[in-house]
């Protein structure tokens, strides 16, 4: 009696673990990683380390529809129980971005499963059993194929692929502009101080932003190394006119803070904040300053080396009292001063 229910309890097992698998097999897949560059309206990437990174399934290479890689290329997602996602073009203001990375290399070769939930496009909804090429979920992020029908006639982008270039997505209608206002506050610094800042002697408007080098110890609460973190989270810039001319500064195109983190002796941008630089009435020897918030360091920061980098533009534009006449001076790092750098490195550990 033992070894027939045994043999009983043995078969109900062996079924339901069939059964299981089967009903795995039937919305589960195999997708491969992308084994190519890629460029994101113009932010270049690999899928290598990516969190969410381009996949091929079918010989159709898969994109994540996340929140950043979404907005940068002028879509919107909504997702409630009742109605599922929703996936609509909005090709609004793009101005902040987070590229996540994992510790470690994605491997070749993983499992997706094919969405059976409801999902709307551009208000359409979508019969996933239908598509050839169905939409999947992977890391628990919708992954939309990138057929002509979904990439060009309902998100409205270009595409192309070559060996050298990789893959390249772009969408013209994103505007890549900071429509926000900052604090830039303007103050006097004295004369006296005007030739006390090292390095800077040459320059009619010095920059401060970034020290050369900055080594920071997660979980050290020493007040040093709270102050540290605290110029990385709150990025100060300031502007000095070490002139004896009063001026006015003209409005210029947006400068670009990124983080690039260091891996396999590459950049990798990990995050992109455009922001408009100052621009307004500037007293002689004064100095207009202003702190953007860079939630990237409070909310993503790991142990590694980076980079930061100002990306701007080559020169700054500016008239002089009481003259229309339009001069323009370089923006540039000064080439000896200990603080006033434009690119730097920071290493955590």
């Amino acid at each position: 009696m033992k070894k027939i229910t045994l043999f009983l309890l043995s078969f109900i097992v062996l079924f339901n673990s069939s059964y299981f698998s089967q009903c795995m097999a039937d919305d589960s897949v195999i997708v491969t990683l992308s084994a190519f560059d890629v460029s994101l309206n113009g932010q270049h990437t690999t899928s290598t380390y990516r969190k969410y990174p381009l996949i091929v399934y079918k010989n159709i290479t898969y994109f994540p529809i996340t929140y950043y890689d979404s907005k940068l290329l002028g879509l919107s997602t909504k997702w409630n129980k009742a109605d599922g996602l929703s996936v609509d073009k909005n090709e609004d203001y793009f101005y902040e971005y987070v590229n996540e990375l994992n510790a470690y290399k994605n491997a070749n070769k993983q499992t997706a499963k094919i969405i059976t939930s409801k999902i709307r496009v551009n208000g359409k909804e979508i019969d996933n059993t239908k598509e050839p090429y169905p939409l999947l979920l992977f890391r628990e992020v919708t992954y939309f194929p990138l057929t002509w029908r979904f990439a060009v006639d309902e998100f409205g982008w270009k595409y192309s692929f070559d060996k050298t270039n990789g893959l390249i997505i772009s969408n013209d209608n994103v505007i890549m502009k900071n429509p926000n206002t900052y604090d830039w506050g303007v103050n006097s610094y004295g004369g006296s101080g005007a030739g006390s800042m090292s390095g800077t002697d040459n320059l009619r408007f010095p920059i401060r932003a970034l020290v050369e080098h900055l080594e920071i110890s997660m979980g050290n609460t020493t007040y040093e190394e709270i102050d540290k973190m605290k110029s990385l989270e709150n990025a100060s810039l300031l502007l000095y006119n070490k002139s004896s001319e009063d001026v006015t500064v003209k409005e210029s195109e947006q400068w670009q803070y990124h983080i690039y983190k260091i891996i396999d002796s590459r950049e990798e941008l990990v995050y992109k904040k455009i922001f408009p630089f100052y621009y307004g009435e500037m007293e002689a020897f004064s100095v207009a300053h202003c702190a953007m918030d860079i939630p990237y360091w409070k909310e993503h920061m790991s142990v590694g080396n980076y980079t930061i980098r100002y990306i701007h533009p080559k020169s700054l534009k500016f008239t002089t009292n009481g003259s229309e006449e339009l001069y323009s001076v370089p923006i540039e790092a000064p080439p000896r001063s200990p603080d006033f750098y434009l690119e730097n490195t920071i290493t955590i550990n």
